[in-house]
């Protein structure tokens, strides 16, 4: 029995696909057809989901005495806020 990926048969996932040259010319058609500027009158429909709304909003169903350690812990870092504001993110994807 033959491992996987022994022979003259086995290549790499990196090997498939396009060339970088041949995604540079996808990328330079669509630009063809979309111009970039096309982008510049768009906005986010009222952006529903505010964060602040949002971690106030799960704080009101939290212990009273654990909400203000909940907030200094998310205040040290940027990844102690994320760690802690998952609801925010899932909100955030979910748009």
């Amino acid at each position: 029995m033959t491992p996987i990926g022994a022979g003259s048969s086995a290549h790499s996932v990196l090997d498939s696909g396009p060339s970088v040259r041949e995604r540079a010319a996808v990328g330079r058609a669509a630009r063809g057809r979309v111009r970039r500027r096309s982008g510049r009158g768009w906005y986010p429909a009222g952006r529903p989901n505010d964060p602040l709304a949002i971690l106030l909003a799960q704080n009101e169903a939290r212990a009273p005495t654990l909400t203000p350690v909940r907030m200094s812990r998310m205040s040290i870092s940027p990844w102690n806020y994320y760690r802690g504001a998952a609801a925010v993110m899932a909100a955030d994807l979910a748009t």
